[in-house]
Order: structure tokens, then C-alpha cells, then sequence
């Protein structure tokens, strides 16, 4: 008796981003998405990405499904879609490979430096994909070099921090990439850029407190009596905290010059602007009220109404 397929079809949000104030719908979408994935393990099982409703996306929710398809296609596990409507959101996934062709199962996402988009992945520290990037952007997106030399140091912290501590623990979801993924966009003169991995998250990696740990742990065990998913107030200092300096990995030296500190510097810097920072339950964001020198620091710190499973990192730069 032939094995029955199973479809499952999940439909993206009409407002699909993370960062366009619709935190609940788009991580509940990708929480469900991955809870498919992680309990249909057969290749019979066909998941549909059903974009036909979405009208407005961002690069976070871009480089998400990014990840979440890779993972699919490395497994042989083809997903299928249906496509949207919009023309731009239609253009915007196609260039990525999120437009899945369901006649052909063949990888779609794979890494690609085009005209206004770049997209590449990795599971270590991988100095010439990074140095292919940067001379991409001066070459064909035509942006002056000394824009772009602090990205060395920048990105490259955050694919080392990957490697460090994001899927050390046990933590780790089984049918997930242990990846990072560099997605960035060239939109009206500003080149926006996404940075995720699918790791546990930067609240559990971060040194804590006796007091910090008490207070997670009592949050872990309330939820589990109450069958909650109720979020953990503190995650959002913890990122916070760790972008300032103030919290050390637990898998670096105490002696390390390197941290996520690097980061907020170059913010400080107006080397980049509109960081925000998702992980776990936790949403962190610095910006500047004006562009004076002496202007103070808005600093934003927000608790998700559901998990993300991992770190993303955004921000952008003027070109």
C-alpha cells in the first residue's frame, strides 16, 4: 500500500514582518511553520508557504523564511508555495528563492550577489565570502569603500558569535540549519541589512545573575504549570546589556575585546543606523532623535508576545 502525502498548508500574514509593529501574527506563523517541520520528518509531508494575502513584508521576515525553506531543501524536504498577489512582494521573494516552483524539485535558495540583493549562509567564520560581499557592494552598488571597511569587523563579530554559543546548547531545534544568513537589500538609496541565526537565543547565552537566574527560572516552571508561553520580562535587558558591554558570553574569555559592545559602537558611530535586535522574547532598539552630533540616544526595549526562535539583527546604512 503506497505511503499516503500529506499537505500542510500555513498562510503568511498580510502585514508579514517583525519589525512593522505585526510581531504576533509573523512569529506565530513562523513558530507554527517550524513546529511542522519538526514533527513531520518524512519526505511525504509537503509544506505549503501560502503568500497569496500578504501585502507588505520586510527583510526580517525575508531572511526567516530563508532559513526555514534552506533547511526544508538540504533535508530533501521540497516545500511547495503558493504565490502572492502583489507584484512587489512576488518580485521581492522570487529574488531569494522563496517563490518556490512546485513543478521542479530543485533547490531554490542558494547564494546569490545581484543588483539589489545579496544573500549568502555559512556555518563557520568565512572571511572571503565576506570580503566577495563588501567588494560586491563597491563594485556594482556603486558605494564608496569607506562606508563599507567597518563591516569587516562588524559582520564578521557576528558570524564568530554564531559559531561561539548560538547552537552550543542542547537546546537546538533537530530540523533546523545550525547556520547564519547575511541577507541584505539595496531599496531608495539605503542598503538594509538582516543577520539571523536559529540558535537559542542571546538571554540564554549571556552571563546572569543568581538573582537573573532565580527570576528565568521561576518564569520557566510558571509557564509550565500554567501551560503558558507567557514571555520573560528580563530578555530585553539582557540583549540590551549585552550590546552595551556589560555581559560577556558564556563561551568567551573574560579577557575577549570582541562582543556584541561592537556593534552598538558602530551605532554610536552613525556608521549604521536603526539597529533592532530580536531574540527569543526579547526586541532591543537604538536610534538617535536627530542627526546632531550631541543628540541623546532612543533606546527602545520591548517584550514579544511570542518567542523567536534565535537572533536577527537589522540595520542600515546610507549609500
Amino acid at each position: 500500500m503506497p505511503k499516503q502525502i500529506m499537505n500542510v498548508t500555513k498562510v503568511a500574514p498580510t502585514r508579514f514582518s517583525i519589525m512593522i509593529k505585526n510581531h504576533s501574527e509573523t512569529l506565530t506563523y513562523f513558530n507554527d511553520v517550524i513546529r511542522i517541520i519538526e514533527k513531520y520528518k518524512q519526505k511525504e509531508h509537503y509544506i505549503y508557504f501560502d503568500y497569496t494575502n500578504v501585502k507588505e513584508i520586510c527583510g526580517c521576515s525575508v531572511i526567516y523564511l530563508i532559513s526555514l525553506i534552506y533547511s526544508l531543501q538540504v533535508k530533501e524536504r521540497i516545500p511547495r508555495c503558493f504565490p502572492p498577489k502583489n507584484n512587489y512582494i512576488k518580485s521581492t521573494l522570487d529574488k531569494v528563492g522563496c517563490l518556490l516552483n512546485n513543478a521542479y524539485p530543485t533547490p531554490t535558495i542558494t547564494p546569490k550577489k545581484g543588483k539589489d540583493v545579496i544573500l549568502c549562509m555559512g556555518d563557520n567564520f568565512n572571511q572571503a565570502e565576506l570580503v566577495n560581499v563588501i567588494e560586491h557592494m563597491i563594485n556594482s552598488w556603486r558605494i564608496d569603500k569607506t562606508k563599507l571597511d567597518f563591516l569587516y569587523d562588524l559582520v564578521g563579530e557576528l558570524m564568530q558569535n554564531t559559531i561561539d554559543h548560538a547552537y552550543k546548547q542542547k537546546r537546538h531545534l533537530r530540523s533546523i540549519l545550525k547556520k547564519w544568513y547575511l541577507y541584505i537589500s539595496l531599496e531608495n538609496g539605503k542598503a538594509k541589512f538582516f543577520f539571523l541565526d536559529n540558535g537559542v537565543g542571546i538571554p540564554v547565552t549571556v552571563k546572569k545573575s543568581t538573582k537573573e537566574e532565580f527570576s528565568d527560572a521561576f518564569y520557566r516552571v510558571r509557564n509550565k504549570i500554567l501551560k503558558s508561553h507567557d514571555p520573560i520580562n528580563l530578555e530585553s535587558e539582557y540583549i540590551y546589556s549585552a550590546l552595551q558591554g556589560d555581559r560577556r558570553s558564556k563561551t568567551r574569555p573574560e579577557n575577549s575585546d570582541r562582543g556584541l559592545k561592537i556593534i552598538s559602537d558602530f551605532h554610536k558611530d552613525k556608521k549604521i543606523s536603526k539597529l533592532e535586535v530580536f531574540s527569543n522574547c526579547g526586541h532591543c532598539k537604538l536610534d538617535k532623535l536627530n542627526d546632531s552630533a550631541d543628540s541623546p540616544k532612543t533606546v527602545k526595549k520591548n517584550v514579544l508576545p511570542t518567542s523567536l526562535n534565535g537572533t536577527l539583527f537589522c540595520w542600515e546604512i546610507a549609500v
